[in-house]
């Protein structure tokens, strides 16, 4: 086995038709790196966007948008990870998903009921809630 591992992020939009949004992932850059940032093709979302160099950081930022503008308001997965264990045996980090609340969660609303979306009000506070985890090195 070469220690990778993929983590597939699932996002619950609570009703709420979501345009695009902001992700970091945070970990011990000591146990774990990232290897990849990959969509999921059943995703509204388009590729997220990220930055390749900080994927030995333990941040590794990531964004989509929703260019179809399909409704996005149920529970979806949004992105697949693929992470490499490279710490000792034994060691062990944690895994969070963190929504910098910077105003990057965007959602859509209908507001004359003509089928369109018309308002792309911010979501200065979204309130999900992230589940993280841990990868214990074998």
């Amino acid at each position: 086995m070469d220690g990778v591992f993929t983590i597939r992020v699932t996002f619950d939009a609570m009703g709420v038709d979501i345009v695009s949004y902001f992700f970091e992932l945070k970990f011990d850059q000591d146990i774990v790196v990232v290897q990849a940032v990959n969509g999921v093709a059943s995703s509204p979302f388009d590729n997220p966007v990220t930055d390749s160099t900080t994927f030995s950081s333990g941040t590794v930022p990531f964004a989509a948008n929703n260019s179809t503008v399909t409704p996005a308001n149920g529970v979806f997965d949004v992105a697949e990870l693929s992470l490499k264990a490279i710490g000792p045996a034994g060691s062990t980090s944690s895994l969070l998903l963190d929504v910098p609340f910077t105003g990057v969660i965007v959602s859509a609303r209908d507001t004359n009921d003509d089928g369109q979306f018309d308002m792309f009000p911010l979501i200065p506070e979204p309130k999900i809630t992230l589940e993280g985890g841990s990868v214990t090195i074998q």
